[in-house]
């Protein structure tokens, strides 16, 4: 990129890469990684873009404004793909953020390469100049049409021609269901080709997530109750029946009504849909409505009111929770726990990042921080109250824990709570070697059960029978109208 052409330009670039990779070698977080890049670009450019003629002798001129935004344009450009460059997962619609600057550049390289070309033609004509727009109109064009015609020659010469299996196959079962279901609309469908099935039955059509157990889908289809499950893989259950058959694709009807008497755990958050009512051996259905990336509904911890809550909710689950009113969703909350509603409240995922961030708060009258879990090669000692005990007797000769350490080796992290000062303290339920793991608070005729250590995912993650009878304990307590009992060990 070299706008104006003087040798400080390219000395500019040269050091600008330089700068950013010392910067992002030296800074490892997200955050420390985008402030790095606009810092980097800035003082580059700053120190040796091209400038502007001093207006008094001793002072240095402003960087001239083609450079500037030249500058402007990168830093936008570098932070964005940073940003989803980091992420697990990298979707093409990532590059809408970055298509301004790289529109940008585009547009300015060709510029400079109808410059380059416009030099190169005078030089052969022996032109001073005058021919200068009559050459790049000739010369841009063809170098833009012979790029564009390459680029065409090689998608249709490697685009398949051959018709999509799973593409023929959701249509074909979206067709049967359209000709063998006239109220198809008004039914809960669930599918594996979710997008396509949508596409062709015209109506909405429920991504059905991927896990590890087969008693978890049958769950999650008597969840919502759903009508049909449009189904790549060999699994059947019980309460469906087999009503057709594509080349890749199976249209499974319900038969039998789901079971009704399982109580109902509203989620605020996303994380804990994959794997807690697996974990809990599925006694209960944790009612979600944050959608497939959680960015919907319950998502947010402001999206219901109390009474919303109250008329719904067996019991409230909170975990990776967003928010558009932070305060708005505990007033929520605290309304629906005094009038004797229970919440399950973990902020392990709500300790870092700038949005979102619970570390270092105050929630319920409690202060949230981070900590790390005591650990040894064997585990630790897990230990209840005896009022825990006296209510949840299969926790009776409890063992050890799975080792709190984390896929690198290094310590378990998670939130860990204390009372705020001059409030009451908090009791706690079970203990993890001799540091708390589930605290309890009441507020109201309700209460709240913090968990601390990112136990829930521990627990799933280590595959402990122990601390996963702890957390079927805890739901059990939420889910019970009886209070837990009152002594404080």
């Amino acid at each position: 990129v070299e706008r104006t052409r003087p040798p400080t330009r390219r000395w500019a670039l040269a050091a600008l890469g330089d700068a950013i990779g010392v910067g992002v070698q030296f800074t490892g977080g997200m955050v420390e990684r985008q402030l790095a890049i606009p810092i980097a670009v800035l003082l580059v450019f700053r120190a040796l873009g091209p400038r502007e003629a001093a207006e008094a002798p001793g002072f240095v001129g402003r960087t001239v404004a083609p450079a500037a935004l030249d500058a402007m344009m990168l830093a936008w450009l570098l932070a964005y793909a940073d940003f989803h460059g980091h992420q697990t997962i990298q979707v093409p619609r990532y590059f809408i953020t970055m298509a301004p600057g790289l529109l940008y550049f585009v547009a300015l390289g060709w510029s400079i390469i109808g410059d380059q070309l416009a030099d190169v033609f005078r030089a052969i004509r022996g032109d001073d100049g005058g021919n200068r727009r009559a050459s790049i109109a000739v010369a841009v064009p063809v170098v833009l049409a012979t790029c564009v015609a390459v680029l065409l020659f090689g998608t249709v010469r490697g685009t398949s021609r051959e018709r999509n299996r799973f593409v023929v196959s959701s249509k074909e079962s979206a067709i049967w269901l359209l000709e063998h279901d006239i109220g198809v609309a008004e039914r809960v469908v669930y599918s594996d080709e979710w997008p396509l099935t949508s596409w062709y039955l015209g109506m909405n059509v429920r991504a059905m997530p991927s896990y590890e157990e087969t008693a978890a889908y049958a769950h999650t289809l008597d969840r919502s109750n759903a009508d049909y499950y449009l189904t790549l893989r060999a699994r059947r259950y019980s309460d469906f029946d087999e009503v057709a058959q594509t080349d890749a694709m199976t249209v499974l009807a319900r038969t039998e009504a789901p079971p009704l008497d399982l109580p109902r755990v509203t989620y605020l958050g996303k994380s804990w849909d994959n794997y807690l009512e697996s974990l809990t051996g599925f006694t209960f259905y944790l009612d979600s409505t944050a959608g497939r990336y959680g960015w919907e509904g319950g998502a947010f911890l402001d999206a219901y009111s109390a009474e919303e809550l109250s008329r719904d909710a067996g019991a409230v689950a909170v975990y990776g929770v967003r928010w558009r009113s932070r305060a708005d969703g505990e007033d929520a909350l605290a309304g629906y726990v005094e009038h004797g509603g229970a919440v399950i409240f973990d902020a392990a995922r709500n300790l870092d990042g700038l949005a979102y961030d619970i570390g270092d708060t105050i929630v319920f009258d409690t202060v949230v921080r981070r900590g790390t879990a005591p650990s040894d090669a064997g585990g630790v000692p897990l230990r209840v109250s005896d009022s825990f005990l006296a209510r949840h007797r299969e926790l009776a000769g409890l063992g050890a824990s799975a080792p709190f350490i984390d896929e690198t080796g290094a310590g378990w992290t998670g939130a860990v709570y204390e009372a705020r000062p001059g409030t009451a303290p908090l009791q706690t339920l079970v203990w993890v070697g001799d540091k708390p793991a589930v605290q309890l608070r009441r507020v109201g005729e309700g209460r709240i059960y913090f968990i601390a250590y990112n136990l829930m995912w521990h627990a799933f993650h280590s595959g402990n029978a122990d601390e996963a009878a702890i957390i079927s304990a805890v739901f059990a307590d939420a889910l019970d109208a009886t209070p837990v009992g009152d002594t404080d060990e």
